[in-house]
């Protein structure tokens, strides 16, 4: 399964890492340079070279700590007294100031390592790394893709279909 995995994830190399957002618990991660394509109101919108969505157990580190992880949307740094803060989670937070960050110094994909369950880490440059856990056995869930956006055929789903 490594090499699978290894084999999917393989483009990302030498890419560097230019946005991170989320849709609910759902990681996004784009990489590569910026390029517009067709959106679905018959307008253009611009896009990276390759998307990554992480809905399995994740984390973003430097230096052997921890900067930001999947529990942090859990989380918040804020008093939960205050309504106006309520929806702010501590991912949120620190998110805002890792993507200025990268805004201005984007780290590359330097190497990768996968497992046999289909988890990986993006070794990055700056000594970040990216690791997703496959940590559940499920059957019907997907615990993360990566895609090209605007084209067609090119999207790895994992776990892989068996069909």
């Amino acid at each position: 399964m490594n090499k699978i995995v290894y084999h999917a994830l393989k483009s990302l190399i030498g890419l560097r890492l230019r946005h991170i957002n989320r849709s609910s618990n759902m990681l996004f991660l784009q990489f590569g340079e910026p390029r517009e394509i067709s959106s679905r109101d018959g307008g253009l919108k611009a896009v990276y070279d390759w998307t990554v969505q992480i809905q399995c157990p994740w984390r973003i580190s430097q230096h052997s700590r921890v900067v930001i992880g999947y529990r942090d949307f859990y989380y918040s740094d804020v008093a939960q007294n205050n309504e106006a803060v309520m929806n702010k989670s501590r991912y949120d937070s620190v998110l805002n100031s890792l993507c200025a960050e990268f805004e201005t110094t984007p780290p590359r994909v330097i190497s990768i390592d996968a497992d046999d369950t289909g988890a990986f880490s993006l070794h990055l440059s700056d000594d970040y790394r990216l690791d997703a856990i496959t940590a559940e056995n499920t059957a019907s869930g997907k615990h993360w893709r990566i895609f090209e956006p605007g084209v067609d055929g090119k999207s790895f789903v994992f776990p892989p279909s068996e069909a």
